[in-house]
């Protein structure tokens, strides 16, 4: 009943405001917008449309709509739906054009992410979906629709599976591979004794290898990193060691440790971010950038 008079007063309203008014009036004030979960659907717009004002080609428009708008739907007929929109327009739309869950709604994309280590796949853009595959560290993810909810639409194997933008990353994650300790050849990766690179001391052995320190700008280092793809920051940690994101700066040689490598130094986890001459005497050497 409560239905059928708000309906009635909406058809019987000429504008928005008195759309607003007829709603409550016609509950003598007792009804809040609250109460429409109740009495009709809530579901939203999986595109940018316009609601008509009667169910025919050449209506005039009630109302612009934008995907993932809410709306309520009031009754639907045949392929059309009559819908209320929050500020109180009436109108009909496709009723295709409607869907009850807003995480199923996504932007279309073509592009390619690479896997956090054990990525889990899913069958619902949520986390109580079905797993239906689990990725290994850097696979790579053919992302086909993005949005602002946690969940991505993929493709897999030729289905749609969902994961979560968390757990995806713009470009592979480099790990340094063990390096078989050698004498000769162009230098060669001692023991280290636990000791941490300082300017007094100027070079030691370190867990990667020779370890020098170097002081330059790092301006043009970053640049090239973040236009190579790699996510970071670049500060100054507080004992003087220049930082990437959460790794300490290093140079190395790039044709055994690509840009982007991770790798241990006595002074924290590393990435290489650039290279240097001294490669050509000790190739397993590595520089640490620093403001000393």
């Amino acid at each position: 009943a409560a239905a059928g008079r708000i309906s009635a007063a909406y058809d019987t309203a000429e504008t928005s405001g008195a759309r607003i008014q007829a709603f409550f009036a016609a509950e003598d004030s007792t009804v809040s917008l609250s109460s429409l979960s109740s009495m009709y659907q809530k579901k939203y717009l999986n595109r940018d449309t316009e609601a008509i004002r009667e169910k025919r080609i050449l209506s005039g428009t009630s109302a612009i709509l934008q995907k993932r708008e809410m709306v309520y739907v009031m009754e639907t007929e045949d392929e059309y739906a009559k819908i209320l929109t929050g500020s109180g327009s009436v109108g009909y739309i496709h009723a295709a054009y409607l869907t009850d869950d807003i995480r199923y709604i996504f932007d279309a994309a073509d592009t390619t992410k690479y896997a956090k280590e054990k990525t889990i796949l899913r069958n619902a853009p949520y986390a109580e979906g079905e797993a239906v595959g689990n990725l290994s560290l850097n696979a790579k993810v053919h992302i086909t629709g993005t949005s602002e909810e946690p969940f991505w639409q993929a493709e897999y194997k030729g289905n749609t599976v969902y994961v979560n933008k968390d757990d995806l990353m713009d470009s592979p994650k480099v790990i340094a591979k063990p390096v078989v300790q050698k004498s000769s050849g162009g230098g060669s990766i001692g023991k280290w004794d636990g000791r941490k690179l300082t300017k007094r001391n100027g070079t030691i052995m370190g867990p990667s290898g020779k370890e020098t320190w170097y002081n330059l700008k790092m301006s043009y280092v970053v640049k090239l990193m973040h236009k190579a793809g790699f996510k970071g920051e670049y500060w100054v940690r507080e004992d003087g060691v220049k930082m990437f994101g959460n790794y300490v700066m290093v140079a190395a040689d790039l044709s055994i440790r690509p840009k982007g490598t991770i790798l241990p130094t006595s002074l924290g986890m590393g990435i290489v971010c650039d290279t240097g001459t001294f490669i050509y005497t000790n190739k397993y050497q590595i520089d640490i950038a620093v403001a000393w």
